[in-house]
């Protein structure tokens, strides 16, 4: 078992952003729409062996070609990597207090009972619908929290 903190998640979206190549460009300039391709050609140039990239967004229109070389810098880049949580993420009170009738009734291990106590909880905090019933029966006799006024 790994136990994790939430400084062990890190952001690897504004990661990726940095280190991936954002767009392919045409000779004009003009970026490049994965979406609209119709047909696409790659090969390498005669002269210095650099990879071409022909592009179609119809199949009546002429080849546009576009620059697929790589283009990498020496070595890798020093990207530092950004923690995703700079704090602890607050849960609902309701859980909290689960989780509290659960300690006192020793279901959870005494260890982590001063963790549980010291977690920060959120009034605005919304919690995920549980898609395990308790029971297999679907009577009305027992209706949900969420449909009382």
């Amino acid at each position: 078992v790994h136990r994790l903190s939430y400084g062990s998640f890190y952001d690897l979206k504004s990661l990726a952003s940095s280190l991936l190549k954002p767009t392919i460009r045409f000779d004009d300039d003009e970026k490049l729409n994965w979406l609209k391709i119709k047909s696409i050609r790659f090969s390498k140039n005669v002269m210095d062996g650099e990879p071409q990239m022909a592009v179609k967004y119809s199949h009546t229109e002429e080849f546009k070609m576009a620059d697929a070389s790589t283009r990498r810098q020496r070595g890798r880049p020093n990207t530092p990597w950004k923690p995703l949580y700079d704090s602890l993420l607050p849960i609902s009170v309701a859980k909290k207090a689960d989780l509290l009738s659960l300690c006192q009734q020793k279901l959870i291990p005494v260890e982590f009972h001063a963790w549980i106590q010291s977690l920060p909880t959120g009034e605005t905090v919304v919690e995920a619908e549980s898609s395990v019933s308790g029971d297999d029966n679907d009577d009305d006799e027992q209706p949900l929290a969420m449909f009382k006024r």
